[in-house]
This record gives C-alpha cells, sequence and structure tokens, in this order.
C-alpha cells in the first residue's frame, strides 16, 4: 500500500474540484430557474475554527460535489455530457490514487457541503536541512457523521490488516489515529473526527494543532480582526472562499501564544455570474491608512483606451501608476515569496535594458496609463509578441523622464533617432547592422547596413505611446479601422459586469496569452496541469479594483468560462 503519494494527489485535486466545481455550478444558478429561490450560497467556512491565524492560505468549497455534477449533467448538451463524466470521474480517481479508498462507496454517502483544505505550515519538522515539507489540513463536512466514522475506522483496520503500523492515541477528548511515522519522517497521514467534521492531515502534529485552535478559540482564524473585517465587506452570496495571509508565512505555529505582528491579508469570496464566476476580493493592509476609507478614482474610462486594440491578449489600465507601486511594494514586502514574484521581472528587465521601472517610469506616470500584450498571429510563432505602453505627460516631470529614457537607451548601445510615420514623428530606438547574406552574396554591398527598431515612442496629444515595433505604433495610432479593446464583446462582456467606480482594470485573454504567459511564468505550467478541468474552461479572467471602506481595499474579479 503506497500512502505517500495521498497528499500530493489530495492537495491537487482538491484545487481541481473548487475550480471546476465553482466553474460548472454557476450554470445552475445564472440559467436556472431556481437561481431566483436560492441565490446562492451565504455561509462562511466552518473549518476557520480549526485553522490558526497564521495561516499561509485556506481554500473551501461550499457545495458538495454531487449537487455540482448532477445539475452540470442536467445543464450539459446530450453530446457534451460523457465528457463532462469523464472530468468528475478523473478528479474523483486522482483524489483517491494508491489508496483503498472508493469514493462512491466511502465518501459520497456521508459527505456533507463544505470541502476545506488549509495550508498550514511551509515546514512541518522546521528543519529546513532535510526540505521544506508543507503541511495540510482537509476538513470535510459530515452529513453523517456516524457513517462518515464507521468508513475511517474500516479504513485503519484494513491497514492494520495489510501490515501497517497503525498508532491511535487521545489528545484532548479526540482520537487521532495515524501511520507510525518512518525515521526522520514527519508526513503520515493522519486522521481525527471533532463533532460532525472529519480532520486528516498528513501529520499529527497538525491535527494536534488543529484540536488546539477549536479549545483556545482565541488563536483560530475565525476570530483574526483582518478575517471578519474582510468578511464584513464581503456581503454577497458565494460558493467557495479563499484567504491568504500575504504577510511572512515562517511563523511558529508551535509556539502560537506570542504575540504576531499584524499580517496583510487577501479574502476571496466567489459567487455565481450567469457567464462566468463573479468574485470580491478584500485586502486588508497593514499601513499608516489602516482604517481609512478611499474613494475609486475613476468614474468612467480612461482616454488612453483608444489606443489599445481590441485584439489584445493581456492589458492594464488605470490612474497614477506610481501609487499603485508604491501600495503594492508595501503589501508584498512581508512576504518574501511574494515579493521575490513582482520583483524578478523587474530585475530581468534592469539586466537587458538597463531600465530601473520604478524609477524611470513608474515614478512620473501619476495620470492615466495603459499597458498591452498583442500576442502573435499563429503563423508567426515562435515570434515575440508586441507591447503597447500609453501614459499621461500631463505630469511636471513626464517630459524629462521621457528624455530621460532616450538617454538610457544611448547608454546601452541603441542608436536613438526620429522618422515619420504618417503624419507622426517617431523616436526609435536601434541596433545597426549589415546586411544578412553579405558573405555568400556578392551582390550585396557589405557597407549597406539595417536599422532593426527595439522601442518606438511617440507624443500624441496628452500621451507617450511607447510600442516595441513600428507595427504596433501603426497599429495604436489607427484604430478607426479597427476596434479598440472596449469594443472588443469579450471584454466588454466582463466590463459590463464589473463596478463603474473603479481605480483600474486587469484583463487576461486566457485563449490568446496563455502560450506567452507559460513562456514567462513556468510555475503556471504545473498549476494547469494540477487544475486543468478549469483552465480548459477559461476564458477570460478581469479584475477591477474599487478603493477601500474602512480600510479594507476591494476588488471585483470576473471569470468568463467557456
Amino acid at each position: 500500500m503506497k500512502l505517500r503519494s495521498f497528499f500530493t494527489f489530495l492537495a491537487v485535486t482538491s484545487v481541481a474540484i473548487l475550480l471546476l466545481g465553482i466553474g460548472t455550478f454557476y450554470k445552475l444558478l445564472g440559467e436556472s430557474p431556481l437561481a431566483a429561490v436560492t441565490g446562492g450560497v451565504t455561509t462562511t467556512p466552518t473549518a476557520a475554527i480549526f485553522v490558526p491565524k497564521t495561516v499561509p492560505v485556506m481554500v473551501s468549497l461550499l457545495v458538495n460535489p454531487d449537487r455540482i455534477e448532477a445539475f452540470q449533467q442536467v445543464l450539459t448538451p446530450p453530446r457534451d455530457r460523457p465528457r463532462s463524466h469523464a472530468e468528475f470521474n478523473q478528479i474523483k480517481k486522482t483524489l483517491l490514487a494508491n489508496t483503498d479508498l472508493n469514493y462512491n462507496r466511502d465518501i459520497q454517502p456521508w459527505l456533507g457541503n463544505e470541502t476545506t483544505l488549509a495550508l498550514m505550515t511551509t515546514d512541518i519538522d522546521r528543519n529546513l536541512k532535510n526540505g521544506e515539507q508543507l503541511g495540510y489540513l482537509f476538513v470535510l463536512s459530515a452529513a453523517d457523521i456516524q457513517l462518515a466514522t464507521t468508513t475511517i475506522n474500516q479504513f485503519w483496520q484494513k491497514q492494520q490488516s495489510e501490515g501497517v503500523d497503525v498508532v491511535s492515541q487521545p489528545y484532548k477528548g479526540v482520537k487521532l489515529t495515524y501511520r507510525q511515522p518512518p525515521e526522520n519522517g514527519s508526513r503520515v497521514l493522519s486522521t481525527a473526527i471533532f463533532n460532525r467534521f472529519v480532520l486528516v492531515a498528513n501529520s499529527p502534529k497538525l491535527l494536534r494543532e488543529a484540536i488546539n485552535n477549536v479549545q483556545a478559540s482565541s488563536l483560530s482564524l475565525s476570530q483574526s480582526p483582518a478575517y471578519q473585517q474582510s468578511l464584513k465587506q464581503l456581503s454577497g452570496s458565494r460558493v467557495g472562499l479563499a484567504f491568504v495571509n500575504l504577510g511572512r508565512w515562517g511563523l511558529d505555529w508551535e509556539n502560537p501564544g506570542v504575540n504576531l505582528p499584524a499580517q496583510p491579508t487577501l479574502t476571496l469570496s466567489i459567487g455565481l455570474s450567469p457567464q462566468g464566476l463573479l468574485a470580491e476580493t478584500a485586502l486588508v493592509k497593514v499601513t499608516d491608512e489602516e482604517g481609512k476609507s478611499v474613494q475609486p478614482l475613476l468614474d468612467e474610462p480612461i482616454e488612453a483606451w483608444k489606443y489599445i486594440t481590441g485584439k489584445t491578449g493581456l492589458a492594464i489600465a488605470g490612474s497614477d501608476l506610481n501609487h499603485l507601486w508604491e501600495q503594492l511594494s508595501t503589501t508584498i514586502s512581508r512576504n518574501s515569496v511574494l515579493e521575490n514574484l513582482v520583483n524578478q521581472p523587474i530585475a530581468v528587465i534592469k539586466e537587458i535594458w538597463g531600465l530601473d521601472l520604478p524609477s524611470d517610469l513608474f515614478s512620473w506616470v501619476t495620470g492615466e496609463y495603459a499597458l498591452a500584450m498583442i500576442p502573435p498571429v499563429a503563423e508567426q510563432q515562435p515570434q515575440k509578441p508586441d507591447w503597447i505602453f500609453v501614459a499621461s505627460r500631463l505630469s511636471p516631470q513626464a517630459s524629462t523622464a521621457v528624455q530621460h529614457l532616450d538617454e538610457l537607451a544611448t547608454e546601452e548601445g541603441y542608436s536613438v533617432g526620429t522618422f515619420e510615420l504618417g503624419e507622426r514623428t517617431l523616436t526609435a530606438w536601434t541596433t545597426i547592422s549589415p546586411l544578412p547574406d553579405t558573405v555568400n552574396n556578392p551582390d550585396i554591398n557589405p557597407s549597406v547596413l539595417q536599422a532593426k527598431p527595439k522601442g518606438v515612442h511617440a507624443t500624441v496629444g496628452e500621451y507617450e505611446i511607447f510600442t516595441t515595433s513600428v507595427e504596433a505604433m501603426d497599429r495604436a495610432l489607427n484604430l478607426v479601422s479597427e476596434e479598440s479593446l472596449l469594443d472588443d464583446p469579450e471584454f466588454r462582456i466582463a466590463f459590463d459586469r464589473l463596478p463603474t467606480v473603479n481605480d483600474g482594470y486587469f484583463f487576461l485573454n486566457w485563449s490568446s496569452s496563455v502560450g506567452f504567459i507559460k513562456q514567462q511564468i513556468p510555475l503556471l505550467k504545473l498549476l494547469e496541469l494540477s487544475a486543468k478541468p478549469f483552465f480548459d474552461h477559461l476564458r477570460s479572467l478581469t479584475i477591477s479594483s474599487a478603493g477601500a471602506v474602512e480600510g479594507v481595499a476591494k476588488a471585483t474579479v470576473f471569470i468568463r468560462l467557456k
């Protein structure tokens, strides 16, 4: 019996269940007459009583997976039902791989309406010499706790009959059952029954901590002021909820009595919309502005949108990029993992271009801005995508900053010059090189040089437009004959469902950007594999921020599904 890989499958597929589950269940409430009756799920995860305030990540599905599959089958066209059924079956098989458990026989009869996964710690034994060993806790609500208890007991009895050394011991009135750990090992399958919940962990230490959190409620996430503050702002119906600690993850959970510093946190409430998932987020920051309410900056689309084509794969737009960067830097500074994730591409750009984005670009963009990525067409692969950056020149330092960028390009070895494109004067950063094949082709004059633009920028009214090619600049300046992003049907669906009053947008067209994003973020390949059903159904993702209420920064996320 191989149980060592049980938690790897359990962690991956629990996330997949949440993503696929909420991705299909929305059809029930969005397209079914039951929407007027149910109004969605309004509960919050009860499992929060088991996890500590310092938990790095907690994800909860608040709907029974079998209800999701049943409703999905009803709403799916007959020709697509076998594929839909196969997706759910694959999740169940993966979840229980290499165990004697069978979902239909051992879990389905007693499983309730809440399934929660918590990453309790990034290293169970606090020993970096043997590598980081993630610690997981799964909390499953039981509709029939007696049947659940019987099933778990039978599972362990079968393990013993097959020669597994099983240990059962009481802890504060709760029986813990787990495999005898091998030497120098700490990751072992462990279970406990507490009231109407089945607790499963990869270490008995995590079960003991979970019980401590319940009995000393002040230690649990459910009593965290930041968590309660977030839930107060997330008042809509939901089918799933996620909590992420954006602060330091290496806290000592074995000494919960220590006064811990305040941590920035993000809570995500996932609701239902007729054409996708509509989620609300609440970010509790630890800053001097704590407790303040801030009104959003925008109440209508910014003018910079008109230079962004509708064929954009990724777009970011808003106002005051400098302030946005300052807020982001402050928030992620408490989490080294997130800080490295954000700073890595900035460091790469500085190494390649000699450009320090925060000081050379962000600092002077205090008005409107828009950044867009235009993916190459299929036949052009593997060419790189084009980028367009539009920034308001209304800040006092804008002209000096643009001139400084030209100087930096010169320092990096590029030739800086101007040329005409239609009625516009463009400045280009180019490399100069001989024409190819001058050695093999005597008809080509070796003294003839060619210039390859690496970047182009132009002043257009109140804006400075930067592009990575002349073709991209031509498209940005001539969108009269081509639809802008605001006219794109995919973006418009999301745009109409997000708050009109906001601080800006982040838009990702998944189908046209997935190839490029995988190249830039290798970790995404693993994530896509672990949650393949969700990514197979994903069309686009749009995020809109909307100021702050009592110190809680709010945003809305729309996930468009196929």
